[in-house]
């Protein structure tokens, strides 16, 4: 990649919180079905039920990347594996996950599909980026900023 290129984060803050909400809302859920059932709760299992995801969605705010250069795009994947494509290798793009951990899903040739979290500290940079080195008409383009074409 170029030194043209331009890096952006995830904003550490919407994506703990929105990992926190979640993750606690899946204990309360496993709590209350252990006591429905009547057994008695094991607080260190439930304990690290809840702060192990928490390990996993820190180093992944710390390591994740998106990046948009002339050539293309790169990010870092929900497994966390850096990926990378050119301009006209993303055949289609369009916004998923749940509100408070959206994901911009990414369709390639053959059907494969990756993605990532589009909760970045810098959005509209991020889309200004895109108009930029994808252009206007670029599906990518038209996910992330709203626009329809």
């Amino acid at each position: 990649m170029t030194d043209t290129a331009r890096n952006f984060r995830i904003s550490l803050i919407r994506l703990w919180l929105g990992a926190a909400i979640f993750q606690a809302a899946l204990t309360v859920l496993v709590l209350g079905c252990v006591v429905l059932a009547g057994r008695q709760v094991n607080w260190l299992y439930l304990g690290l039920f809840a702060v192990i995801p928490a390990l996993v969605w820190i180093v992944y705010g710390l390591k994740f990347r998106v990046t948009v250069s002339p050539e293309g795009l790169g990010w870092t994947n929900i497994e966390g594996a850096d990926e990378f494509a050119k301009w006209d290798e993303i055949e289609g793009a369009r916004r998923g996950g749940i509100p408070l951990l959206p994901v911009l899903e990414l369709e390639f040739a053959r059907g494969r599909r990756s993605g990532f979290l589009l909760i970045l500290s810098d959005l509209p940079g991020f889309g200004d980026a895109l108009h930029e080195y994808a252009g206007a008409e670029h599906s990518l383009t038209r996910a992330v900023t709203g626009d329809s074409g």
